[in-house]
């Protein structure tokens, strides 16, 4: 091996006595800056080296074959071959030599471009990314590797550079073709196979932040294949053979070690390790996932029944990273994957079963026992119900037809007693199918099937107990009808009391029925036997939660199609669908969310749409909404449907109106519906109740009124100047702008000194936008606990940030006119106000009423719509993340901490801080331009001078 690194040493050196060398490397350095300047330092953008790496890997089609082609070729051509040849380095000694000095002289190349990750950290909020950094450079260096021994073969059959240059390049371009083009226009089997040797879908997988072993294997035994033909090539010329023989001996060299090298390549891709490096990785649970496991207080067990045959592998892959993640996040969760195409499938589904019933026999034996005196029940009732009919038949053929009324009557029993002859058939028969199903079910058998016999005697009694009703109801009138013959009056009284008996015999029986108790077993195996599932399976008290599988496992070739990541969508959707599942068990009772409002009714959730995908979310969650137009109803919606036993959390978000709107259809001004949404927060507050206020700028306190919002909200000590807004000096096209818009990354607060609020620690280094942001001060209330949530940062203020008072002229004038307005706002020492630090939410609680009563104000109306918390959703490193993260953990963990749900506060797997590019102004831009697509590749050119002046 000491050869072959003094080999590399002396080819490496080689490679830089020469003006190609740092001329290559020169090229390089600009071509990647280029492609960094105009691809990624683009203000607003994420902040992602995904595009240098992607197409650093298709500049290295050239420059990798320009590096290799001499390796070789330029030992032939110039007769030191012979001599190296004779030298005691052997062939594989000589070929591993020139090839490390080249991989050697490629990974200085990429050095360089090491800049890049430390400028765009420079100019990004928060840092990068930095594990897609890591997988990026690997990514190069494995391709490079393969690429550099596909150069070294070419160069090793012949002694022209320049043939050994187009060899390689050709042999390149036909591998990226076959398998990116060509692959598509094949049969099936072929594309699969095709698609196993892609480079370009492992470079793919690799720029988005996935190592696999399987990619990485790929690269080196693609890499080492390729040596070691290299070093054959080197000793057939070393033999010197015949024609015919050396044909021979290449060919079977050629079938062995390709051989080898497809059996090593499908061990590796058969057993492999797939890691998500990024920060968004589906393997690190979010913050309220692991608050949800953390509540898990009895062993659980999440089940994923599937087919593994028909499934999508890497889907399947993808899931099972998610639940290893679980499984290991609590000692009470356990997983349990059952291949239905396997032949164990059924053994082990059967297995499951009968753990779960085993864990419910007490449940079972219950309602066996139920059954069955229900059944005991059915069959007395059924000759009880016979006798009726024959009472019927006795009075109806006691009544004479002598009159229109006493044939109608006689009529109207005759049916009567033909529908209870049915039912007492009906009851008879149920009756006795049900006695004899329990009479001949096994104990070891499977579980009983209550609800297939349950439900069908639960509709036959209640129907049963409304004709009951009906006719003890018709028998009573007709027995005290003065008009009517006295004879059938008399039957019909003795009847009355045998009706009401038998009403509630029926009462008793459909009683029992419904006490079954759920047989989770029961569901699990209903479950199953229609197909594929995913389970989470409780205690018995919990039952169990079910979770869609089309949701859960989404075609990866479809994702890859539309230019995502697989690993970037599947596994954080596993994650949250899982974590809603364990919420459904662990904390069954979800707060119901009423949005509070002063437009027309079903204006906000219907017709507005702002809300829209909001509340689908949260309905996944399990967290009813509903709407209140409080102007127009002022009493506040029922919930006795959504919440029947009154024991769920009521959380109302307050929508705040425009105080400086005009007068609308209903003749009321902006100002009046103001008042009147603050006389709605203040009874709120005064009942004790748990709300979220969203603040908009109010022109009351231009005229020296105080807002009626600030004024409900002054005995919790939370002081909003709704009055002024919060303005951002901007520098756009035209010049200096002002923006109404506010950006921040709250920090992670040193809470050793001073109390901080859970959400406000959830906040930290999430991006958030408040538009038109009001300021707010706390004081201190005897008796309230006030505390700030979201903060601006004192280096983001100097000068360019203030409190603007004159503000209605800019919120009347459209948003993309406002850049060109010609009277900007401008900060005036006698209105305006400036501050170190601005506090822009906040939350109060107290004990009021016998409760405690939490609230949280938001300094802007805005900020949890769809446009923020939903339609912000950008495609970073081919991840599907929210821009504005803040918001949407905002939404949650405001909703959780007003329904007393703590534990439950934290950040989502989506809600994850993205890097993004900060503004640049122009001398900025121009520095960092110069600076890599002239000083890089200058630097680097004056290094190769001084290094020809020094080393000749």
């Amino acid at each position: 091996m000491s050869r072959a690194i003094t080999i590399a040493q002396r080819e490496l050196a080689s490679m830089f006595r020469v003006p190609a060398g740092w001329i290559i490397i020169a090229l390089f350095a600009f071509l990647t800056a280029v492609l960094f300047v105009n691809q990624t330092i683009i203000p607003g953008q994420p902040g992602t080296l995904r595009y240098f790496f992607s197409y650093s890997g298709w500049l290295l089609v050239p420059i990798a074959p320009a590096i290799s082609m001499r390796l070789m070729s330029e030992e032939y051509r110039s007769g030191s071959f012979e001599a190296l040849r004779t030298a005691p380095a052997g062939d594989w000694s000589v070929t591993i030599g020139k090839y490390l000095g080249s991989l050697a002289f490629l990974i200085l190349m990429l050095v360089p471009t090491l800049v890049y990750p430390i400028v765009l950290t420079l100019v990004s909020s928060p840092a990068p990314d930095i594990g897609p950094i890591i997988a990026g450079y690997l990514m190069l260096v494995l391709v490079g590797m393969l690429y550099l021994g596909i150069g070294m073969v070419a160069s090793s059959l012949t002694a022209s550079q320049t043939l050994a240059f187009l060899g390689t390049v050709m042999t390149l371009i036909l591998m990226l073709v076959l398998t990116s083009v060509i692959a598509k226009q094949t049969s099936v089997q072929t594309a699969i196979t095709l698609s196993m040797l892609s480079i370009t879908d492992r470079v793919n997988e690799l720029s988005k932040g996935i190592i696999d072993t399987a990619t990485i294997a790929f690269f080196v035994i693609g890499s080492a294949w390729m040596l070691v033909l290299a070093s054959g090539v080197l000793e057939v010329r070393r033999l010197g053979k015949s024609r015919p023989v050396t044909i021979i001996t290449v060919a079977a060299f050629i079938l062995a070690t390709g051989t080898t090298a497809i059996f090593a390549g499908f061990i590796t891709n058969t057993y492999h390790y797939r890691v998500d490096v990024t920060s968004t990785g589906s393997h690190k649970l979010s913050a309220r996932a692991l608050g949800i496991v953390d509540r898990l207080n009895a062993p659980t067990e999440i089940v994923l029944a599937i087919g593994m045959n028909r499934a999508d592998t890497r889907s399947v892959d993808l899931v099972s990273d998610v639940l290893d993640a679980y499984e290991l996040s609590n000692p009470l969760l356990s997983v349990r994957i059952i291949d239905l195409d396997s032949p164990d499938g059924i053994d082990h589904t059967k297995q499951l079963l009968a753990d779960l019933a085993n864990r419910e026999s007490d449940i079972i034996e219950a309602n066996m026992a139920t059954l069955g005196a229900s059944a005991d029940l059915l069959l007395e009732l059924a000759p009880k119900l016979a006798d009726i009919t024959t009472s019927l038949q006795r009075l109806g053929n006691s009544i004479a037809p002598t009159t229109q009324t006493n044939a109608n009557n006689r009529g109207a029993f005759e049916q009567r007693a033909q529908l209870f002859r049915l039912h007492a058939r009906d009851v008879q028969k149920q009756g006795e199918q049900i006695k004899s199903q329990i009479d001949s079910h096994q104990p070891n058998a499977a579980i009983f099937p209550f609800d297939t016999y349950a439900d069908p005697i639960e509709q036959l009694l209640a129907i049963l107990m409304n004709q009951l009703d009906e006719l003890a109801v018709q028998i009573d009138l007709f027995a005290n009808a003065d008009e009517l013959d006295v004879n059938p009056r008399t039957i019909a009284k003795s009847m009355v009391r045998s009706f009401e008996q038998l009403r509630d015999q029926a009462a008793v029986a459909h009683s029992r029925i419904t006490r079954l108790e759920s047989v989770d077993a029961l569901r699990v195996g209903r479950a199953l036997e229609t197909g594929e599932a995913l389970l989470v399976i409780g205690s018995p008290d919990q039952g169990i939660a079910a979770i869609d599988l089309d949701a859960l496992l989404p075609s990866t070739a479809a994702l890859e199609r539309a230019g995502i990541s697989a690993a970037g969508i599947i596994g954080p959707r596993a994650q949250e669908l899982i974590a809603s599942a364990l919420a459904q068990l662990v904390a069954p009772v979800q707060p119901i969310l009423i949005f509070v409002h002063g437009a027309k009714p079903n204006e906000l959730l219907g017709a507005s749409q702002l809300f829209t995908k909001t509340v689908d979310k949260l309905k996944a969650k399990g967290i009813d909404t509903l709407e209140w137009a409080a102007l127009e109803n002022p009493t506040p919606p029922d919930l006795d449907e959504l919440d029947p036993l009154g024991n769920r959390p009521i959380v109302f978000a307050i929508i705040s109106v425009d105080s400086s709107a005009g007068t609308d259809a209903s003749g009321l001004t902006g100002a009046k519906r103001a008042t009147e949404i603050g006389q709605i927060v203040a009874e709120l507050i005064d009942q004790g109740e748990s709300v979220i206020i969203s603040l908009s700028p109010s022109i009351f306190p231009g005229a020296n009124i105080t807002d009626p919002i600030a004024a409900a909200l002054a005995p919790l000590g939370i002081i909003p100047d709704a009055g002024r807004v919060l303005m951002h000096e901007r520098i756009a096209t035209l010049g200096r702008v002002a923006d109404p818009i506010t950006r921040v990354v709250p920090e992670h607060a040193d809470n050793s000194t001073n109390p901080t609020h859970p959400i406000a620690d959830a906040l930290a280094g999430l991006s958030t936008v408040l538009p038109w942001a009001i300021p707010m001060s706390i004081e201190q209330v005897p008796g309230v606990q006030a505390l700030p949530i979201i903060q601006t940062l004192p280096t983001d203020q100097a000068n360019t940030t203030w409190a603007e008072r004159d503000w209605t002229n800019f919120w009347h004038t459209e948003p993309k006119l406002r850049n060109i307005m010609r009277d900007q706002p401008i900060f005036d020492i006698n209105t305006d106000a400036h501050a170190e630090r601005w506090t822009l939410a906040a939350s109060a609680q107290r004990t009021h009423r016998g409760g405690i009563q939490r609230v949280i104000v938001v300094g802007s109306n805005g900020w949890s719509t769809d446009a923020i918390t939903a339609d912000s959703e950008q495609l970073v490193d081919g991840r599907v993340v929210i821009r504005w993260a803040g918001n949407l953990t905002l939404f949650d963990s405001s909703i959780n901490w007003l329904a007393g749900m703590d534990d439950l506060i934290g950040p989502g797997t989506q809600a994850r801080p993205i890097a993004t590019i900060q503004s640049l102004d122009q001398k900025q831009r121009s520095m960092i331009r110069w600076l890599l697509l002239a000083g890089l590749p200058g630097i680097i050119l004056i290094l190769g001078i001084v290094s020809r002046l020094i080393f000749g």
